[in-house]
């Protein structure tokens, strides 16, 4: 009877025990920690899995990697047939338009699902599907080459128009959400690596097709993980009209980000080099004589 007495009172600690594990659960690195120095090395040997948050708040740590500041690169300022199809598509959920990219860009309908679930808090007289959009193109992915912007963005440079058809109801509703946002005239910057200064001589006027970020802030640019302050590099002073704040709709709402929308015309108003690696462009947005971007309204 003792052995069974003894028996039942070591049930009960370890029934005990899985019940404060339960109700308590391990959120940090400390509790991962304590978790496992209740346990031999033997038991937690391979088990041991290190506390991933991701949902943090902390979206400085969590762009460290984002370069679609840089995407400006890709630009080739050749002159394509204008942007248009989508204003005739029916305005759906965001969900329903990218279910069909799936065999094209990885996790599209996880990333989609989560960004409408960080949209449940809307402004700007945005709907949650609206607002959802704009977050999904700032979104960073895994592998970084897969990120939906680079996506759209690549089809919206291509010559062939017929790329942009699985995209265009993912346009209908992202611009009808850019169109609602009031128009911005100010002074933002874009860059890249590398001297383009040959690329873009005084005077010559270009469209660049694709979603541009930039910021009003020089400095977010020369931070270590995007340009850096040394080394060869292009930054464009934008004078822009129309740009459009997205910050309240991005996923990361620290960066003060001003998007300027595709089939964007500028011009070469000026060129400088300041001995230190940094060649500064002065670009002015310009009116194309023609529309090459349509509203998503007609």
């Amino acid at each position: 009877f003792a052995e069974q007495e003894e028996i039942e009172k070591k049930l009960k600690e370890v029934e005990k025990l899985c019940s404060s594990i339960m109700m308590k659960p391990y959120s940090d690195e400390n509790d991962a920690k304590k978790m496992s120095e209740g346990f031999s090395d033997d038991q937690t040997k391979d088990k041991v899995i290190p506390p991933v948050n991701a949902t943090s708040n902390n979206n400085t740590e969590i762009s460290k990697l984002n370069s679609r500041f840089l995407d400006i690169r890709n630009e080739h300022q050749d002159m394509l047939l204008p942007i248009e199809g989508y204003e005739d598509m029916p305005l759906l959920p965001l969900e329903n338009t990218v279910e069909h990219l799936e065999n094209i860009i990885s996790n599209i309908r996880r990333n989609a699902w989560i960004a409408k679930e960080r949209s449940i808090v809307v402004t700007d007289e945005l709907t949650q599907d609206e607002s959802a959009a704009i977050q999904l193109y700032t979104m960073e992915w895994k592998p970084d080459n897969q990120a939906f912007y680079i996506h759209i963005n690549t089809a919206l440079r291509e010559a062939n128009r017929d790329k942009l058809t699985p995209f265009l109801s993912y346009l209908k509703l992202v611009l009808t959400a850019l169109w609602k946002l009031p128009s911005i005239k100010t002074t933002v910057w874009g860059g890249v690596k590398g001297d383009l200064s040959a690329q873009y001589p005084i005077g010559k006027e270009f469209i660049w097709w694709g979603f541009s970020s930039c910021t009003r802030l020089r400095k977010f640019l020369e931070q270590e993980k995007l340009l850096s302050t040394t080394g060869v590099r292009t930054l464009f002073r934008i004078e822009c009209e129309t740009g459009k704040s997205i910050c309240a709709h991005s996923y990361y709402k620290t960066e003060d980000e001003i998007l300027l929308l595709p089939a964007t015309r500028m011009r070469v108003i000026s060129q400088m080099d300041s001995n230190n690696g940094a060649i500064v462009i002065q670009l002015k947005e310009i009116k194309s004589p023609f529309p090459l971007l349509q509203s998503p309204f007609n």
